[in-house]
């Protein structure tokens, strides 16, 4: 065989071992806290302008009300921060951010529960924001630190709830609601853009990064995610909790989602063992639907409000 034979064999071997590290490297980057700005890659110019613009008005909003610093204990340790805005009422919503967000990109939406009579509590979920942690398991762990808030508030008042999530925070309550702990007073689930499976989320997100076959990649991140994160790509994620839901869920999904296809909400939709309802926002991308369209979202949460709330 000639030289150059072997020559390309090497550098194709290479260029693998670059893939496969650099893949490494990106799941590393994943499930770990970033000490970066969030910059919204799947936004454009104008529509990231529109949504900071947004937050920016939440967050005027939050320092004009009063509110309290809180916290809580996860099941493995960790100190969870929080804002709560007490307004002495029977009802209760807490709002659960996405992935590297923190509750200040939730703030947009607490004047429209507010407003309702609701206490509102934001939560930073582990390893965000205030609150303590090495690793993200992409709403499964959390949704165990979700069930330690509800029973904070339980603590505090007697109050029905309801549990509101955009992104990861839609996979966090979504698998929360199937939790054999979840109290009798959480009445429904608010899910805007959650993934289906962590194998589908990281094909999704790794092809246009990774050259090595999904199978590679997949692998990396399984082996991550068991030995580092203890957590596990093929239990307890969302598609598999919502199976077994025992609260209603109204599904929220952008039609031109890019990051989270719109297609995982018809499937979650059609596996839910609960009662559910599936809206799809004419031209929102990811996280932008209540953005986008807040009237047809927020009526939407007044519907389930009205079926499943007795304090209406």
């Amino acid at each position: 065989m000639s030289v150059w034979f072997w020559v390309i064999i090497g550098v194709a071997a290479a260029l693998l071992v670059l893939s496969v590290v650099a893949s490494a490297s990106l799941f590393f980057g994943m499930f770990t806290r970033s000490k970066l700005p969030q910059t919204f890659p799947y936004l454009s110019k104008n529509k990231k302008k529109m949504f900071l613009d947004d937050v920016q008005s939440g967050r005027k909003w939050l320092e004009n009300t009063k509110r309290e610093e809180v916290s809580v204990r996860s099941e493995d340790g960790l100190k969870l921060k929080g804002i709560f805005i007490n307004q002495n009422s029977n009802k209760t919503v807490i709002l659960v951010h996405g992935y590297m967000a923190s509750h200040l990109f939730r703030v947009q939406d607490a004047p429209f529960y507010y407003n309702l009579g609701f206490n509102i509590l934001l939560v930073d979920q582990r390893t965000h924001g205030m609150s303590e942690g090495k690793y993200i398991t992409c709403g499964i762990l959390e949704s165990k630190d979700l069930i330690r808030w509800v029973e904070f508030i339980n603590l505090k008042l007697k109050s029905e709830i309801i549990l509101d999530g955009v992104s990861m925070g839609a996979a966090t309550v979504i698998c929360a609601s199937a939790d054999e702990n979840l109290p009798e007073n959480v009445k429904f689930a608010v899910a805007d853009c959650s993934y289906t499976t962590m194998r589908e989320l990281t094909k999704t997100i790794f092809k246009r990064y990774a050259l090595v076959p999904n199978w590679v990649i997949i692998g990396i991140g399984e082996g991550f995610a068991r030995r580092v994160g203890k957590f596990s790509f093929h239990k307890g994620g969302p598609l598999e909790c919502v199976k077994k839901a025992k609260i209603p869920i109204l599904f929220l999904h952008g039609d031109k989602d890019t990051f989270i296809p719109h297609k995982m909400a018809d499937e979650l939709y059609a596996n839910c063992a609960s009662p559910s309802k599936l809206i799809k926002i004419k031209g929102a991308g990811h996280a932008m639907c209540f953005c986008e369209d807040r009237i047809t979202c927020q009526n939407a949460v007044e519907d389930m409000i009205e079926r499943y709330m007795q304090d209406k």
